[in-house]
């Protein structure tokens, strides 16, 4: 444990340092920056400061992304790790381009039109998609059962109950090990169940054959 204590601070500075210049850019286009400026040298200020932050945002995001990811690996599993790693990485990624936007001075008013049109139509073609993955989002946060669980879904949809051993949780999947094969839910079917962890196991068919005997 101490071993890796140095290497977890050097990660830390790293965020700081990214951090720093970030806002440095910003303050330096904020400033110095002027892309329409006749200036040339405002002209190359701005461009310079607004790439440097593109390219630390973006590092910083992987970084970030990186971290949270070998956290939350460590205390609950590979699949969740993969959820919160995308979920910070897109998050990330959506405000440095918002930012980026800002400082190369391109309006954004156009791009807001043409986005929500955009988002309305994406909207409806992944609306089972996005559904699921917010429902993984959730599923982390709340940690109703751990990988290895046995558990009983109760809900209408699945028309009475689903038991089995929980395998995996993924972005759109939560993956049971049941009595008659495996069985991949949907993220959204399992946030919207009733959930029964520390389930009995149910009677196996050799345990069953061994009761009619007795």
């Amino acid at each position: 444990m101490n071993s890796d204590a140095p290497f977890g601070r050097l990660r830390l500075k790293r965020l700081v340092l990214y951090g720093l210049i970030a806002i440095g850019a910003v303050t330096a286009s904020a400033s110095y920056g002027d892309l329409h400026s006749h200036n040339d040298a405002k002209k190359a200020v701005g461009i310079g400061a607004a790439t440097l932050f593109v390219l630390v945002g973006v590092a910083a995001v992987h970084r970030l992304a990186a971290e949270s990811s070998r956290v939350v690996q460590a205390r609950t599993g590979g699949p969740a790790a993969a959820t919160v790693e995308v979920t910070v990485s897109a998050a990330g990624y959506i405000f440095v381009f918002v930012v980026a936007l800002d400082l190369f001075q391109v309006s954004i008013q156009n791009l807001l039109l043409g986005g929500a049109i955009t988002g309305v139509v994406l909207g409806i073609a992944l609306q089972q998609i996005l559904g699921n993955v917010f429902a993984g989002v959730a599923l982390l946060l709340a940690h109703p059962f751990n990988i290895g669980d046995r558990i009983v879904l109760r809900s209408a949809v699945y028309g009475g109950e689903v038991a089995g051993t929980v395998r995996s949780v993924n972005l759109t999947y939560v993956t049971l090990q049941t009595d008659n094969g495996v069985l991949h839910v949907p993220n959204s079917g399992v946030l919207a169940s009733a959930i029964n962890t520390g389930a009995v196991p149910e009677k196996t068919s050799n345990d069953r054959a061994e009761g009619t005997r007795l």
